[in-house]
This record gives structure tokens, sequence and C-alpha cells, in this order.
């Protein structure tokens, strides 16, 4: 039997350690192959990507080859830093080597909402270095680079082992850009108070119906920059990525596949944060519609 390790953010694991089961999308894979689940909530690329390689090369090292690697890719614009301390919890950090800690953590952005960082002994340098990142360093352009450059290097790694690689969007990130309403919801960049998934739902369930959810994804993201382009054209998209695509856009991920093919109990209950996460339901429905039929 083929052994799937999965990893990505929070649509990848709902809980902050690795022991808990979210029921999303790799345990019902578990259902069907050997599944490590090695996501963490508000995880970024760098730390998605490491995990991977990390958790490949442990099984190569107890004699299992038959691996493949499958990201579920996050909000570009996330970031994270390792420090050799131990924490005081586990909310918004990872350790992906599953040593609880004792080696350090790497302390994750999330979406740069900082009021999340109330653990002063475990925090104050990091978010004075996000703080300074985001203002000074950061940019959409820097983001999709990053991204690009990540990616290429774990299809480099899975193609030089040998293993497959599979990867998939939470949601359109490679298009133009789109702002659809006050609160830069759709780039996960909220600076102060998040919007509440009641006040959001009616806004999307609007656009989409007047076909204006995605109306922006015919187009990548900075295809007339040089610079991007030439890392774009690196990656094999058909081969190694899956894309949501339907008749007003061509790179959606989970999001517009759920407002397209689930109608009811879409999201995790009581999850009422923007976005919402999606629910075991729509997992179990995207396992069995998408991944098992169009994408391993």
């Amino acid at each position: 039997m083929s052994h799937i390790i999965c990893s990505g953010c929070s649509f990848t694991n709902f809980h902050a350690t690795l022991d808990n089961k979210s029921n999303f999308w790799p345990e019902y894979l578990g259902e069907y192959y050997t599944v490590y689940n090695i996501g963490s909530p508000t995880n970024d690329i760098k730390t998605t990507v490491r995990s991977l390689i990390w958790k490949a090369n442990e099984l190569l090292e107890n004699g299992i080859s038959d691996i493949t690697l499958m990201a579920c890719w996050t909000f570009l614009n996330r970031d994270s830093i390792f420090t050799s301390r131990i924490p005081t919890s586990v909310v918004h950090k990872t350790d992906y080597t599953r040593t609880d800690f004792k080696n350090g953590f790497y302390a994750l952005s999330g979406n740069f909402f900082f009021d999340w960082m109330k653990e002063s002994e475990d925090f104050e340098n990091e978010k004075n270095y996000f703080s300074s990142k985001v203002k000074w360093v950061k940019s959409n352009e820097e983001d999709i680079l990053s991204f690009l450059e990540w990616f290429y290097y774990l299809i480099v790694f899975c193609e030089a082992k040998g293993f497959k690689l599979k990867t998939f969007f939470i949601k359109d990130m490679l298009s133009i850009d789109e702002n659809i309403f006050e609160g830069q919801i759709e780039n996960n960049e909220v600076l102060i108070e998040p919007l509440r998934f009641v006040e959001v739902e009616p806004i999307l369930k609007h656009l989409y119906s007047a076909k204006n959810f995605n109306k922006k994804g015919f187009n990548k993201k900075f295809e007339d920059n040089l610079y991007i382009k030439k890392f774009y054209d690196l990656i094999d998209w058909e081969k190694y990525c899956w894309f949501y695509k339907n008749d007003y856009g061509q790179y959606g991920g989970v999001y517009e596949w759920i407002y397209d093919n689930v109608k009811e109990n879409r999201w995790v209950e009581g999850n009422d944060l923007v976005a919402g996460h999606p629910s075991p339901n729509t997992w179990k429905k995207f396992v069995n519609d998408i991944l098992l039929k169009e994408v391993i």
C-alpha cells in the first residue's frame, strides 16, 4: 500500500498537535492508503515543504520508498521563523519533527493578525520581526516568487528521490488580484479584527450567484513580470498541481469547488471566523470526487 504524506495549514490539520485527528482530507485518504498528516494550523509554504521533506526522509530511513507527497497550499503571504526556545504553548507554532518542541519550534505568522500572539515569552521577538517584515520586506511579488521557489525545490527533491508529488490550493491564489470587499479577506490580510463568517458567507453567495466570485480567474498573477514568469515556467503545473476549473476561472482550489459542489453544511460547525473551514462531510466528498478520481 502506498504511503502518503500530507501537509498544509488548518485546511489539512485543524488541531495544533499531531496526535489529534481533524477528520479532514488526509484522514479520509487514510481509508485507502497509509497516511501521515503533518499539517498544522497557520502553516506557511516553507513549513509545509520542510515538513514533507522531513517526513519523507524519515520514511526512507525506515526502508519505505513507495511515497507520495501531497500539499494543500495555503495563503502565500504567510511566513515562519525558527527559534530554539521551548514554547509555553502550541498555538500558532509547529514541530513537525514530533519531538514535543524540545528542539525549538517554528513561530507561524498566520495572517499577520497580531492579537493572537498573546504569549509574550514565546512571541515578543517574532512579533516584532513579522511586523517589520510585512511593512518593509513583503510584497505580492515577493510572496509569489517565494512560493514558486519553494514549490520547485519540492519538485526537485521528489524527482531526485523518485517520489510522486500532488498539490492543490485552498483557493485561487494564482490569478490576477481581486478585492471583493473591505477587509481584504481574499488575501487573508486582515490586520485588526477578522470579519465573522456570518458576515462573509452572504457576500460570497451573492458574488457566486452573479458569476463574480472568481471573474478574474483566466490570467495568472504577474504573468508579464519576467522574474516571476521564468519561475512559473519551471513548474509542470498539469503534473504537480490540481486546479478546479469552471466557466469563470481556471485556477480554482477547494474554496471555489465547494461553492459549485457542496450546497449544505459546507463548514465546520461553530467555526465562524472568516471563510470558515470545510466540514468533515465536505472533505469526504472532496476526497471521493476529486482526490481519488482526478489527483492521485
